[in-house]
Order: C-alpha cells, then structure tokens, then sequence
C-alpha cells in the first residue's frame, strides 16, 4: 500500500493505492454508504482501470469465540462487471491480503503495541479522573483474533 486516504463517515470518501512487485500501481476509491461500528461497513467501489465498473461492497464483522469472521460482498451492476471481476484474479488477491493481516494480527508485538496504547489511554483518562497509576503491561500472550474470508459476489 502505497496511498491510503480515508474518511470514515457516511458520505465519506477513501481512496487506496498499491504497489506490485513489478512497480505496478492499482488504485481504488468510493463513498461510506453506511457504517454500523464494530459490525458493518457499506461502500461503493470503483477500481480506477475500470471507472464504469463501480460495485457496492457490503463487509461485515461476526465475532463468536474468539475468532472474527470477516464478509464481504460484493454487488455489480452487470453480469459482464461481475464476471470480469472474479476473472481478474481478485479473490486469491483477497485472500491473500487476509493471510497477511491475519498474520500481523496474530504477531506478538502487534497485540503488545495495541494493548500498551490501550492502557496509555485508560492512564491518561484515569490520570486526568482520579490519579490512578498506570495498570502495567500484561503478557503478549493474549487470545489470537483470527479473520476469515468467505467472498460473495452477485448482481443487483
């Protein structure tokens, strides 16, 4: 990922670029459509090699023990858009970048940053309530949130 810009609001915009092996740059960009926190994001997206393409992409968060399970849904405007986009090779692409978050997800010192920034900020706030000392770091072995991907694709 070379560009990411993101305006996470309803009527927001974002905008991704990445960067292949071979120099390669692809960017996509779209609109928040609806945003339900911790459980759904609804966006429109439109990959720039193909403005008239634009989809609606549907990706949606279900936790149960553990283990969070991650869905996105992708819905085309044509057979042709959707055809032409699984035949672009986009859903090991998927995969794969889901391998790699689950990997840094699942890494020690991920899990140990995020959990010292959460309690920077619960000491912040207790500080700036009560004066309560800072609770110190607990061991990197937490529980692995693990993402799965299942990919749908269909037309409206």
């Amino acid at each position: 990922m070379v560009d990411c810009q993101i305006g996470l609001r309803v009527g927001g915009t974002w905008r991704y670029t990445s960067r292949g092996a071979d120099g390669q740059e692809l960017s996509w960009h779209g609109t928040y459509q609806e945003i339900e926190p911790l459980h759904r994001i609804v966006t429109t997206e439109i990959f720039e090699l193909m403005p008239d393409a634009e989809c609606l992409t549907s990706t949606t968060y279900e936790e149960s023990d553990g283990v969070t399970t991650l869905t996105t849904l992708v819905t085309h405007q044509s057979k042709q858009n959707r055809d032409g986009h699984i035949q672009s090779g986009m859903e090991a692409g998927m995969q794969e970048t889901h391998n790699r978050l689950d990997d840094l997800l699942a890494s020690s010192d991920f899990q140990q940053q995020a959990h010292d920034q959460q309690q920077s900020r619960r000491y912040t706030l207790a500080r700036a309530r009560q004066g309560v000392p800072r609770i110190p770091p607990r061991s990197s072995a937490s529980r692995r949130r693990r993402i799965l991907a299942r990919i749908d694709t269909s037309i409206d």
